[in-house]
Formats: structure tokens, sequence, C-alpha cells
């Protein structure tokens, strides 16, 4: 999982970037045609609100990684259960963590 510090292990971006060999057929950014990329340091979570809702402390959330162009800085984001960096349907800094796959 992520460490103390909150920024992810030198194992967990090994484990983001083998899965992004394996899955992405090109990389190249879709704003400005380069191809440089940055792993963000860590993750990030979109919440899930109820319909008609604002967002909820608390709520479920889909934790992403951040893959972030060098260049114009525009932002790609990925499923963190997909990819193995977290468990889904877990507690996780006491928030609930879906994996967007049905099993959470």
């Amino acid at each position: 999982m992520v460490e103390k510090d909150a920024r992810l292990s030198q194992g967990e971006i090994e484990v983001i970037k083998k899965w992004m060999s394996q899955k992405l057929k090109q990389s190249v950014c879709s704003m400005c045609g380069e191809n440089q990329w940055h792993i963000g340091d860590h993750l990030v979570a979109s919440p899930i609100s109820p319909k008609g809702v604002g967002m909820m402390l608390g709520e479920a959330v889909y934790p992403q990684v951040m893959m972030i162009c060098t260049n114009c800085s525009h932002t790609v984001y990925f499923n963190a259960v997909a990819m193995g960096i977290v468990e889904g349907g877990k507690k996780h800094n006491e928030e609930k963590i879906i994996s967007g796959r049905g099993d959470g």
C-alpha cells in the first residue's frame, strides 16, 4: 500500500510501469502529441456521490494513478484497483474503495 508519507513506493511505481507497458499500445499525449510522462507521486481519489447530491465526506471513492505529460501537464487517470495497487472493496484511510469492476 501507500507509504506513511502517502507517496507511492518504488515497488508500487514498478507495478504501475509494468501494467502500463503491458496494457497501453501507445502513450502519446492527446493534447500536445509528446511522449514524455511522469507517474504522479500520490494516488488520488474520485468520490462517488449520490444523484443530485454534492460530494459527501466518507463516501466511496475510486482510487486513481495519475500519468502526467511532462510537456503540457495534461493528466490521465487509471484505476488503481485494476492496476493492482489498491485492493477493491477494502477500507483505506476510512473511505470505502470501489474497483469500478462490480466487485466493490
